[in-house]
């Protein structure tokens, strides 16, 4: 696997235990590293640019998000949010 402007990443192979059809990915810990510093890099972005909102308009982006919240079933964009506003303190 490659990702852009980086090494490739080192994957292995994990047989699962009750069903040897399936085989699962996993990621090194030189990919989890490099995961980890993509991630942050993205949130001290997100929070960059949350913080040049007005108030009016993190309203309009909170709301977007719990709307984003509500047609997926899942917490997951709210959390997103979350922890880049949590970078920007």
């Amino acid at each position: 696997m490659h990702l852009k402007n980086h090494e490739p990443l080192d994957v292995g192979r994990a047989l699962a235990q009750h069903d040897r059809r399936r085989v699962g990915v996993v990621i090194t810990e030189a990919g989890r590293q490099l995961l980890e510093s993509i991630t942050a890099r993205r949130r001290a972005w997100m929070a960059e640019r949350l913080t040049a909102l007005t108030p009016e308009q993190r309203a309009a982006v909170e709301a977007a998000v719990a709307a984003l919240d509500q047609i997926t079933g899942e917490r997951k964009v709210r959390r997103r949010v979350e922890a880049a506003e949590a970078g920007s303190d």
